[in-house]
């Protein structure tokens, strides 16, 4: 899982940017299958953190309507 975070109290969680051999991704490392580097995911990321637009991409992981707050220091 990857934490994104801007400032203190806004931030979000995507998907690790690891598959199985079979494109599929193992939240919780529950199956035990090895897992490998996807390039095109982890190079979506990179540009997203190359660009600065995270604050963008936690803002679109949540609904404006609905407040969110949570100290993400203490994940």
């Amino acid at each position: 899982m990857i934490v994104l975070h801007s400032k203190v109290v806004r931030g979000g969680t995507l998907p690790a940017p690891y598959l199985d051999m079979y494109g599929e991704a193992d939240k919780g490392l529950k199956r035990g299958n090895p897992l490998y580097l996807d390039q095109a995911k982890y190079e979506e990321l990179n540009r997203m953190w190359l660009r600065n637009e995270v604050p963008i991409k936690i803002a679109r992981l949540y609904d404006p309507d609905v407040p969110f707050a949570m100290n993400w220091h203490e994940l």
